[in-house]
Protein backbone atom coordinates (compact mmCIF):
# COMPACT_ATOMS: atom_id res chain seq x y z
CA UNK A 1 0.00 0.00 0.00
CA UNK A 2 2.46 2.68 1.68
CA UNK A 3 5.01 2.05 -2.02
CA UNK A 4 2.06 2.35 -4.22
CA UNK A 5 0.92 5.50 -2.45
CA UNK A 6 4.61 7.11 -2.89
CA UNK A 7 5.46 5.74 -6.55
CA UNK A 8 1.72 7.44 -7.10
CA UNK A 9 3.15 10.66 -5.69
CA UNK A 10 5.97 10.43 -6.94
CA UNK A 11 4.68 10.72 -10.31
CA UNK A 12 2.74 13.84 -9.21
CA UNK A 13 4.62 16.26 -10.93
CA UNK A 14 2.60 19.27 -10.53
CA UNK A 15 2.06 21.36 -6.94
CA UNK A 16 -1.69 20.46 -6.74
CA UNK A 17 -2.15 22.75 -4.03
CA UNK A 18 -1.59 25.77 -7.13
CA UNK A 19 -3.57 24.41 -9.58
CA UNK A 20 -6.50 26.70 -9.49
CA UNK A 21 -9.47 24.35 -8.80
CA UNK A 22 -7.78 23.39 -5.59
CA UNK A 23 -6.94 26.81 -4.61
CA UNK A 24 -10.44 27.67 -5.01
CA UNK A 25 -11.51 24.70 -3.50
CA UNK A 26 -9.37 25.46 -0.42
CA UNK A 27 -10.66 29.21 -0.23
CA UNK A 28 -14.50 28.00 -0.66
CA UNK A 29 -14.56 25.96 1.72
CA UNK A 30 -12.28 27.16 4.35
CA UNK A 31 -9.64 24.41 4.32
CA UNK A 32 -7.29 24.51 7.58
CA UNK A 33 -3.52 24.49 6.31
CA UNK A 34 -2.45 21.48 8.64
CA UNK A 35 -4.80 19.73 5.46
CA UNK A 36 -2.90 20.29 2.67
CA UNK A 37 -1.37 17.41 3.36
CA UNK A 38 -4.26 15.31 3.33
CA UNK A 39 -5.25 17.01 0.14
CA UNK A 40 -1.98 16.06 -1.49
CA UNK A 41 -2.14 12.15 -0.19
CA UNK A 42 -5.64 12.10 -1.97
CA UNK A 43 -3.81 13.07 -5.59
CA UNK A 44 -1.88 9.54 -5.06
CA UNK A 45 -4.79 7.93 -5.40
CA UNK A 46 -5.68 6.44 -8.93
CA UNK A 47 -8.74 9.41 -10.80
CA UNK A 48 -11.31 5.79 -11.18
CA UNK A 49 -11.49 5.77 -7.32
CA UNK A 50 -12.67 9.33 -7.75
CA UNK A 51 -15.15 8.99 -10.59
CA UNK A 52 -16.50 5.90 -8.53
CA UNK A 53 -18.09 7.67 -6.02
CA UNK A 54 -19.47 10.44 -8.42
CA UNK A 55 -22.92 9.39 -7.24
CA UNK A 56 -22.38 8.31 -3.83
CA UNK A 57 -23.15 11.58 -2.51
CA UNK A 58 -26.61 11.73 -3.80
CA UNK A 59 -28.95 9.60 -1.14
CA UNK A 60 -28.28 11.57 2.60
CA UNK A 61 -28.16 14.92 3.78
CA UNK A 62 -26.53 13.46 6.69
CA UNK A 63 -22.50 13.28 7.14
CA UNK A 64 -23.15 10.38 10.01
CA UNK A 65 -25.20 8.33 6.84
CA UNK A 66 -22.32 8.69 4.52
CA UNK A 67 -19.85 7.69 7.04
CA UNK A 68 -21.88 4.28 7.71
CA UNK A 69 -21.93 3.92 4.19
CA UNK A 70 -18.24 4.31 4.06
CA UNK A 71 -17.79 2.04 7.05
CA UNK A 72 -20.15 -0.94 5.17
CA UNK A 73 -17.02 -0.56 2.02
CA UNK A 74 -14.14 -0.49 4.31
CA UNK A 75 -15.77 -4.25 4.89
CA UNK A 76 -16.38 -5.66 1.47
CA UNK A 77 -12.58 -4.15 0.79
CA UNK A 78 -11.18 -6.17 3.46
CA UNK A 79 -13.41 -9.24 2.45
CA UNK A 80 -11.62 -8.30 -0.94
CA UNK A 81 -7.83 -8.08 0.12
CA UNK A 82 -8.42 -11.95 1.59
CA UNK A 83 -9.73 -13.10 -1.59
CA UNK A 84 -7.10 -11.37 -3.39
CA UNK A 85 -4.13 -13.08 -1.34
CA UNK A 86 -2.29 -14.37 -4.76
CA UNK A 87 -2.69 -11.38 -6.83
CA UNK A 88 -0.30 -9.06 -5.17
CA UNK A 89 -1.52 -6.38 -7.76
CA UNK A 90 -5.18 -6.70 -7.13
CA UNK A 91 -4.37 -6.89 -3.34
CA UNK A 92 -2.24 -3.64 -3.23
CA UNK A 93 -5.04 -1.21 -5.44
CA UNK A 94 -7.63 -2.68 -3.30
CA UNK A 95 -5.28 -1.76 0.09
CA UNK A 96 -5.29 1.67 -1.45
CA UNK A 97 -9.13 1.85 -1.86
CA UNK A 98 -9.17 0.91 1.57
CA UNK A 99 -6.94 3.68 2.56
CA UNK A 100 -9.06 6.18 0.08
CA UNK A 101 -12.03 5.11 2.21
CA UNK A 102 -10.55 5.87 5.62
CA UNK A 103 -8.84 8.85 4.66
CA UNK A 104 -12.71 10.59 3.14
CA UNK A 105 -14.05 9.47 6.83
CA UNK A 106 -11.45 11.40 8.47
CA UNK A 107 -12.20 14.09 5.87
CA UNK A 108 -15.77 13.88 6.71
CA UNK A 109 -15.33 14.25 10.32
CA UNK A 110 -13.52 17.21 9.86
CA UNK A 111 -15.32 18.70 7.47
CA UNK A 112 -19.05 17.66 6.14
CA UNK A 113 -20.15 15.44 3.80
CA UNK A 114 -20.80 18.77 1.10
CA UNK A 115 -17.02 19.52 1.22
CA UNK A 116 -16.09 15.80 0.67
CA UNK A 117 -18.37 15.75 -2.07
CA UNK A 118 -16.87 19.23 -3.92
CA UNK A 119 -13.43 17.96 -3.43
CA UNK A 120 -14.46 14.71 -4.80
CA UNK A 121 -15.42 16.72 -8.02
CA UNK A 122 -12.35 18.88 -8.40
CA UNK A 123 -10.55 15.32 -8.58
CA UNK A 124 -12.88 14.24 -10.76
CA UNK A 125 -12.48 17.38 -13.59
CA UNK A 126 -8.65 17.66 -12.71
CA UNK A 127 -7.24 16.62 -15.88
CA UNK A 128 -4.17 14.01 -15.23
CA UNK A 129 -0.78 13.96 -18.23
CA UNK A 130 0.39 10.73 -18.29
Amino acid sequence: MIESLEKNLQREERPILKERDFKDFIETRDIAPEDFDTIKRFSSYPKDFFIGMHNFFANFMDSRHYILELEGLIKVVQERIKEAANDEKRKNLLIDKEDFYYLLIKFINKYDWTTAKHLIAVFERRKIEK
